[in-house]
């Protein structure tokens, strides 16, 4: 995945009014982290993405962090416990 991916996943989710859950490399663990981002907040989100990751979604200042993955995501909140 490339930062234009990403780019195209937001837009999809945000014109489908989904969200988007993200798949990062956290430093020293041996598992990945999941971030859940909800259809209100994609616009903020991609621009800090767009901002401070890299084009192969690397954190910049600090690449060992890194967006694996990104993924369209429906679920309904009401249905939470």
């Amino acid at each position: 995945m490339i930062k234009e991916d990403l780019e195209k996943m937001f837009k999809i989710a945000k014109e489908t009014e989904r969200d988007v859950c993200i798949e990062l490399t956290v430093p020293t663990k041996e598992a990945s982290e999941f971030i859940v981002i909800l259809n209100d907040n994609l616009d903020y989100k991609l621009d800090y993405y767009m901002k401070n990751y890299n084009d192969n979604l690397e954190l910049e200042r600090f690449t060992e962090i890194k967006i694996l993955s990104a993924n369209i995501i429906d679920w309904n909140l009401d249905l939470m416990l």
